[in-house]
């Protein structure tokens, strides 16, 4: 029975590849240092288990995890690549949040972002969901009963970011020397509220990489929090340097230089978005504060 289903969900995933041309990464494996969000079904585990045995780990352990068990991060690669998980075939091609992207992911100019109304946008979507209903109702009574368990009580945000920071502290023990973790540390250290902790992670990741915009868009806000708005800005410019693109930056440039009493600079970077889609709460107030100030 499994097996069968199994081959069912190769097609699936064999038609999805077909019509999503994936690109190289380039040893790129940021997308797999925060799968916390994910919930990757027993299917697509059990699948997994069933042609590779030497990556055996239950679907529970996995979405208990935040970096991706199936991550090489010594070698930045996949172990597991050809039978992967759903979400990874289709990440970059589509996802719910445009931001969500890292600065230099190759699929930046290339991407479809949808919602829970438009999520049918993915290929195959209803008939990946057919499948792994029918295999979850087909599970054992105890397991089938664990799953809707976790669906309907997952584990609490802040004891799933407290997890982390042991898994993080144990990879940079191995790769002291990619930067990449030190940020997602001091992501989960602040989170957490604990800011110097944070800061500490994320000046380690930039002098490990300086041309993270992530890394600098963070320290940005956690230097605010504390109230050293110039480095702030000096952080926010920083980070605008690898992402010019980042119309979320660019307003939040302009609102710490309007803090600061720089109304030039701040009407500067809030002009910039008058002509963008997205709607900036405050941004037209702001504006029309600035040039009366600056009268």
């Amino acid at each position: 029975m499994k097996e069968k289903i199994f081959k069912r969900l190769r097609k699936i995933y064999n038609k999805i590849d077909c019509e999503l041309e994936a690109k190289h990464c380039r040893f790129c494996v940021e997308c797999c240092l925060d799968i916390s969000d994910l919930n990757v079904t027993p299917l697509e585990i059990d699948y997994i288990n069933y042609y590779d045995s030497t990556q055996t780990i239950s679907w529970q352990e996995y979405n208990n995890k935040t970096i991706c068990p199936y991550c090489d991060i010594e070698k930045r690669k996949c172990l597991i690549y050809e039978l992967r998980p759903r979400f990874c075939r289709i990440f970059g091609h589509f996802l719910e949040n445009y931001y969500n992207f890292y600065s230099a992911c190759v699929y930046r100019e290339s991407h479809t972002v949808y919602d829970k109304n438009s999520i049918d946008k993915i290929p195959y979507h209803k008939e990946f969901c057919e499948l792994v209903k029918e295999y979850i109702y087909n599970l054992h009574g105890k397991e089938q009963e664990e799953y809707f368990q976790t669906l309907a009580h997952p584990l609490r945000e802040a004891e799933k970011i407290r997890n982390s920071i042991p898994e993080y502290m144990e990879a940079i023990n191995k790769t002291p020397g990619y930067a990449s973790l030190y940020y997602h540390l001091g992501k989960s250290y602040s989170s957490l509220n604990m800011k110097n902790e944070a800061i500490n992670c994320l000046l380690k990741s930039l002098t490990l990489d300086p041309t993270q915009f992530q890394a600098y868009n963070l320290l940005s806000f956690r230097f605010y929090e504390l109230g050293f708005i110039d480095y702030a800005i000096i952080s926010m410019k920083r980070a605008l340097r690898s992402a010019p693109w980042n119309n979320r930056a660019i307003f939040s440039l302009g609102l710490f230089y309007f803090e600061a009493g720089k109304f030039k600079e701040a009407l500067e970077n809030f002009e910039k978005l008058i002509n963008q889609k997205e709607n900036f709460e405050g941004l037209e107030n702001y504006i029309k504060i600035a040039r009366e100030l600056l009268i």
